[in-house]
């Protein structure tokens, strides 16, 4: 059996998901800075995190870091 990649199948849910992702740490106060090479800087409470594309790959401890919590509405 094949492992599965962690791609969705359903591109909109996930696009759905990055968006109110984004809404939440907007409100949060962090500050999304885009940076050369496709790579996003995160400057949150506790400190920053750097993604290389998928705002959706952010884990609990990562938003944690970000924004004190783990709670996206």
């Amino acid at each position: 059996m094949k492992p599965s990649n962690a791609k969705p199948k359903n591109k909109m849910a996930t696009k759905n998901i990055a968006i109110d992702l984004t809404k939440h740490l907007i409100a949060c106060g962090v500050k999304i800075i885009a940076l050369p090479g496709g790579f996003v800087q995160l400057m949150g409470k506790y400190g920053s995190v750097f993604l290389t594309h998928d705002i959706t790959t952010l884990g609990p401890r990562q938003l944690e870091q970000l924004c004190g919590d783990v709670a996206v509405s």
